[in-house]
């Protein structure tokens, strides 16, 4: 009887820590790159990539629009950087202008921790203008 109760009790406690790791870890939420589709008007759209794609070239960046451009990966809400969107929300996207990279940059706050965006390729395709971003 004390060997179910230990091995029970074991296991409800790996559970436990497992859900614990996983809903305290920022990691897991946090999109690696970002898709930025601008139309002719500048009108911007921003979509999350699951992981690393190292778009490098044409047919690369044709695989990324494909994945990931849908409505299920799109941001629906990137607000200019203020100090209320990074200290009251859980998480918020924002963007903001930065002189060295010559342009809007974009943020993601999330459990207490700013993530930052960084352009590293660009293709035209369509009637857009695609710029892929790195989490840095």
């Amino acid at each position: 009887m004390k060997t179910f109760s230990l091995a029970t009790a074991f296991l409800c406690l790996m559970s436990v820590g497992t859900t614990v790791a996983s809903e305290l870890d920022p990691q897991i939420m946090v999109p690696q790159e970002i898709i930025v589709r601008e139309d002719a008007s500048g009108n911007r759209q921003v979509f999350k990539v699951s992981d690393k794609k190292e778009v490098s070239d044409a047919d690369s960046a044709i695989k990324a629009i494909d994945t990931f451009v849908t409505a299920e990966n799109q941001v629906t809400s990137v607000l200019a950087e203020n100090e209320l969107d990074r200290t009251t929300s859980t998480e918020a996207w924002y963007y903001y202008y930065t002189p060295r990279w010559y342009g809007y940059n974009y943020g993601y706050y999330y459990g207490g921790y700013n993530y930052y965006y960084r352009p590293y390729y660009n293709y035209s395709y369509g009637y857009y203008n695609y710029y892929y971003y790195r989490c840095w």
